[in-house]
Protein backbone atom coordinates (compact mmCIF):
# COMPACT_ATOMS: atom_id res chain seq x y z
CA UNK A 1 0.00 0.00 0.00
CA UNK A 2 1.59 3.21 -1.03
CA UNK A 3 2.49 5.90 1.53
CA UNK A 4 -0.09 8.81 0.63
CA UNK A 5 -2.90 6.49 0.13
CA UNK A 6 -4.93 6.52 3.22
CA UNK A 7 -4.91 10.94 2.48
CA UNK A 8 -5.19 10.64 -1.11
CA UNK A 9 -1.84 11.67 -1.87
CA UNK A 10 -0.15 10.23 -4.51
CA UNK A 11 3.27 9.01 -3.86
CA UNK A 12 5.73 10.96 -5.81
CA UNK A 13 3.99 14.08 -4.42
CA UNK A 14 4.17 12.57 -0.42
CA UNK A 15 8.13 11.95 -1.61
CA UNK A 16 8.48 15.44 -2.62
CA UNK A 17 6.53 17.20 0.61
CA UNK A 18 8.72 14.66 2.95
CA UNK A 19 11.49 16.11 0.98
CA UNK A 20 11.09 19.49 1.32
CA UNK A 21 10.16 18.93 4.93
CA UNK A 22 13.86 17.64 5.25
CA UNK A 23 15.29 20.53 3.86
CA UNK A 24 13.46 23.55 5.29
CA UNK A 25 11.86 21.53 7.93
CA UNK A 26 8.30 23.22 6.68
CA UNK A 27 6.00 21.49 4.21
CA UNK A 28 4.01 24.51 3.80
CA UNK A 29 3.09 26.11 -0.02
CA UNK A 30 6.11 28.31 -1.26
CA UNK A 31 5.42 31.91 -1.12
CA UNK A 32 5.20 33.87 -4.34
CA UNK A 33 4.67 31.14 -6.46
CA UNK A 34 1.73 32.72 -8.27
CA UNK A 35 1.51 35.83 -10.90
CA UNK A 36 3.91 38.24 -10.65
CA UNK A 37 2.60 41.69 -10.04
CA UNK A 38 3.25 44.43 -12.80
CA UNK A 39 3.63 47.11 -9.80
CA UNK A 40 5.45 46.77 -6.81
CA UNK A 41 4.37 48.10 -3.46
CA UNK A 42 6.07 51.35 -3.36
CA UNK A 43 4.05 51.96 -6.89
CA UNK A 44 1.05 50.89 -5.33
CA UNK A 45 1.73 53.19 -2.29
CA UNK A 46 1.94 55.85 -4.75
CA UNK A 47 -1.08 55.21 -6.47
CA UNK A 48 -3.32 55.22 -3.05
CA UNK A 49 -1.49 59.03 -1.92
CA UNK A 50 -2.57 60.36 -5.49
CA UNK A 51 -6.13 59.08 -5.25
CA UNK A 52 -6.81 60.17 -1.98
CA UNK A 53 -4.83 63.55 -2.30
CA UNK A 54 -6.96 64.24 -5.56
CA UNK A 55 -10.32 62.71 -5.06
CA UNK A 56 -11.40 63.58 -8.30
CA UNK A 57 -9.30 61.78 -10.74
CA UNK A 58 -10.29 58.91 -12.55
CA UNK A 59 -8.57 55.25 -13.17
CA UNK A 60 -7.00 56.13 -16.53
CA UNK A 61 -5.58 59.55 -14.69
CA UNK A 62 -3.92 57.08 -12.25
CA UNK A 63 -2.70 54.96 -14.55
CA UNK A 64 -0.63 57.44 -16.67
CA UNK A 65 0.50 59.17 -14.54
CA UNK A 66 2.04 56.49 -12.25
CA UNK A 67 3.22 55.45 -16.15
CA UNK A 68 5.24 58.52 -16.10
CA UNK A 69 6.79 58.55 -12.71
CA UNK A 70 7.67 54.95 -12.98
CA UNK A 71 8.49 54.71 -16.54
CA UNK A 72 7.23 51.60 -16.99
CA UNK A 73 3.89 50.82 -18.94
CA UNK A 74 0.72 50.09 -16.54
CA UNK A 75 -2.90 49.60 -17.45
CA UNK A 76 -6.15 50.88 -16.29
CA UNK A 77 -7.43 47.82 -14.56
CA UNK A 78 -4.65 47.36 -12.70
CA UNK A 79 -5.09 50.75 -11.23
CA UNK A 80 -8.72 50.13 -10.72
CA UNK A 81 -8.00 46.90 -8.80
CA UNK A 82 -4.98 48.42 -6.87
CA UNK A 83 -7.47 51.14 -5.68
CA UNK A 84 -10.02 48.60 -4.45
CA UNK A 85 -6.99 46.66 -2.74
CA UNK A 86 -6.54 49.91 -0.47
CA UNK A 87 -10.24 50.61 -0.03
CA UNK A 88 -11.08 53.06 -2.40
CA UNK A 89 -13.08 52.89 -5.03
CA UNK A 90 -11.89 53.46 -8.84
CA UNK A 91 -13.47 56.81 -9.78
CA UNK A 92 -14.99 56.64 -13.79
CA UNK A 93 -15.76 59.74 -15.46
CA UNK A 94 -19.22 61.45 -15.35
CA UNK A 95 -21.10 63.71 -16.97
CA UNK A 96 -23.20 65.70 -14.61
CA UNK A 97 -26.58 67.15 -16.26
CA UNK A 98 -28.53 69.64 -14.17
CA UNK A 99 -32.27 69.46 -14.25
CA UNK A 100 -33.12 72.64 -12.83
CA UNK A 101 -35.77 74.24 -13.85
CA UNK A 102 -33.97 77.25 -15.03
CA UNK A 103 -31.13 75.42 -17.26
CA UNK A 104 -34.11 73.83 -19.23
CA UNK A 105 -35.50 76.97 -19.84
CA UNK A 106 -32.25 78.36 -21.32
CA UNK A 107 -31.56 75.43 -23.45
CA UNK A 108 -35.13 75.71 -24.76
CA UNK A 109 -34.51 79.22 -25.49
CA UNK A 110 -30.89 78.36 -27.54
CA UNK A 111 -32.91 76.68 -29.50
CA UNK A 112 -32.14 73.44 -31.86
Amino acid sequence: MPIGYPIGIDERNMVRLWNHYQRDKNASRRSGSGRRRITTTADDLYLLQCARHRTTITALQLESQLSAAARKPMFRQTASRRLHEGGLLARRPVVCVSFSPSAGQSAVALGP
